[in-house]
């Protein structure tokens, strides 16, 4: 299996996008990060001000809806 590495603690979510290019992950350390299925490397990351609940992408891939503590944060994805 392709392994992903970037989180510096627990993983809380992982999912693919739409397009199957792309896992994106949030986790214990308060990241949010989108890596490349194609090379298995990190391409971009967020920092949280807390770990994240709740992890959804539209169908098209353009936004990804994260919840954390009493938030809702959206987020545009430009890949």
């Amino acid at each position: 299996p392709q392994m992903c590495h970037g989180h510096t603690a627990g993983v809380r979510q992982a999912l693919f996008t739409p397009d199957q290019r792309g896992i994106i992950s949030s986790g214990d350390d308060c990241h949010l990060k989108y890596f490349d299925m194609a090379s298995g490397q990190e391409a971009w990351h967020a920092t949280l001000p807390r770990p994240s609940g709740s992890l959804e992408m539209d169908r098209e891939g353009r936004v990804l809806t994260l919840a954390y503590g009493n938030a809702v944060g959206f987020f545009t994805v430009d890949r």
